[in-house]
């Protein structure tokens, strides 16, 4: 029982230490400054698809028919992918 408790501490902290912001506005804000405005936020490549309050059909559409289309998604912010290949001999 005793793992089982320590499981879920370390699953709990784990969790929250990623779902916490990597910076305050403020320090965002003055690193942003400091590079001249170039930071971005990344969403995911297909969020015009899901339920955040941004859904766009079109837009969705056009993510769908492109999702492996790597031109199409070198174009956009967040739609870099990783592509791993294995040699079969």
């Amino acid at each position: 029982m005793l793992s089982l408790a320590l499981l879920s501490a370390v699953f709990f902290n784990l969790v929250h230490s990623y779902s916490a912001p990597l910076a305050t506005p403020t320090a965002w804000k003055q690193l942003n400054d400091t590079v001249g405005g170039r930071l971005y936020t990344a969403k995911p490549f297909s969020s015009p698809c899901f339920g955040t309050g941004e859904e766009d059909a079109a837009l969705c559409l056009e993510v769908q028919e492109n999702y492996k289309n790597p031109e199409y998604r070198a174009s956009t912010f967040s739609g870099y992918s990783v592509v791993c290949r294995f040699a079969t001999h």
